[in-house]
């Protein structure tokens, strides 16, 4: 087991976004994945873990961490994310992406979903371009 702390869950990327040596396991909560289902209306999450031999165990670093739709109608027929959702609510959606869309050297996060599409810049720096 990685993480049963959230539901949700549709899609996963593996991607070197610290600039380590292994990459990190990049998954998060999709926005209204089954609008039925528990936890639906719980805060979006972009999340990567790391796995720590050592350990035997997964370190999960949080990218994003969005808040609930608190006033979400009961009636999943009657839900609608960009209404539902505080603006700003990414998830992974059905699909991550790992690219430089900055040029600089350094992978970034596009998380489409049903709360729109949004761009994680990687602002970190790796021990190769210090």
């Amino acid at each position: 087991m990685i993480d049963d702390t959230f539901s949700q869950v549709h899609t996963l990327l593996l991607a070197h976004l610290s600039g380590g040596d292994q990459p990190e396991l990049i998954t998060g909560k999709r926005v209204y994945a089954h609008e039925t289902e528990a936890g639906a209306t719980d805060a979006p999450v972009v999340w990567s873990f790391r796995y720590d031999p050592q350990q035997d165990t997964w370190i999960r670093e949080s990218i994003f961490h969005g808040d609930p739709a608190v006033n979400a109608p009961e009636r999943a027929a009657d839900r609608w994310a960009l209404q539902d959702f505080p603006r700003g609510s990414a998830g992974t959606g059905l699909q991550l992406a790992a690219v430089d869309i900055d040029a600089d050297g350094d992978l970034d996060l596009v998380c489409p979903g049903k709360s729109g599409l949004y761009l994680f810049e990687n602002l970190r720096r790796d021990s190769q371009r210090d």
